[in-house]
């Protein structure tokens, strides 16, 4: 005899809704009917609502997760893990190139919110002469600071060329994948790793670069006996910056998060 809806969703973990949604849109077969009309699912359809409920947690497009469903009917678990590997690295990619955009956004963001808290031009609007249509010139391939922020104190600037942004902060995920944990601290974020003397050089070596065109990041390495902690801080004005590449600690606590540190 076959499970009901809700005990397919406590099996699957997913809520009722979903599972119709899912059925809805064809990303699952339409399911089996009793004789009094009820949907009834088998282990098999346990199965398959668990793959297609992960694959969308990695935001997969409708037509990528079809293409993997497919594969999975054939059970074969090789020829799954293949197609959901190129699926994932080119998640990877437009994930990282989207940070890169946002990051970029952020700072064009604090520029113009700079510029505005100018005065304002007595008279029309005109490049040159409003602070509302001020943009910084075209440089080409020569990077300039984005954004520079002045007369604030605490502004925020950038040398790092838009273009080199995917491959600087696919260099943090690398590393920030092997965090333990992390905790909220006054102006930024420590991230806590396993004790490692190589990973070390590699948070020291990429914090250098970071600050070398980011230097309003301020980085500290504390090694002790079994861990890494790194303190990333920064002004007021970095603080979504710090919050996009580096995490989102809890902000109602201190208390450290922790994770299972991925192999």
């Amino acid at each position: 005899m076959g499970l009901r809806i809700g005990e397919a969703a406590t099996r699957s973990g997913l809520p009722t809704t979903t599972i119709r949604y899912y059925e809805d849109e064809g990303l699952i077969p339409p399911a089996d009917r009793a004789a009094n009309g009820y949907r009834t699912y088998t282990d098999r359809d346990i199965a398959r609502l668990q793959l297609v409920a992960r694959a969308r947690t990695l935001q997969l497009p409708p037509a990528v997760l079809a293409e993997l469903i497919e594969v999975w009917e054939h059970d074969r678990c090789g020829p799954v893990a293949d197609r959901l590997a190129t699926n994932v690295d080119q998640q990877l990619s437009d994930t990282r190139q989207l940070i890169a955009e946002l990051v970029a956004l952020t700072a064009d963001l604090e520029q113009v919110r700079s510029q505005l808290a100018r005065p304002a031009h007595d008279g029309p609007c005109g490049h040159g002469a409003c602070v509302c249509l001020d943009t910084p010139s075209d440089t080409g391939d020569t990077p300039m600071p984005v954004p520079v922020a002045q007369p604030r104190d605490d502004a925020v600037a950038c040398t790092l060329h838009p273009a080199q942004m995917p491959a600087r902060l696919a260099d943090w995920q690398q590393l920030l994948h092997r965090a333990t944990g992390h905790h909220r601290i006054p102006d930024g974020i420590t991230l806590r790793f396993n004790l490692d003397l190589d990973l070390a050089a590699d948070l020291i070596t990429t914090a250098a670069a970071e600050h070398d065109c980011c230097n309003f990041f301020d980085f500290t390495l504390h090694i002790s006996n079994d861990h890494l902690d790194l303190h990333v801080t920064g002004p007021d004005a970095a603080q979504s910056l710090i919050t996009t590449v580096f995490g989102t600690p809890d902000p109602t606590t201190a208390e450290w998060h922790i994770r299972s540190a991925s192999p």
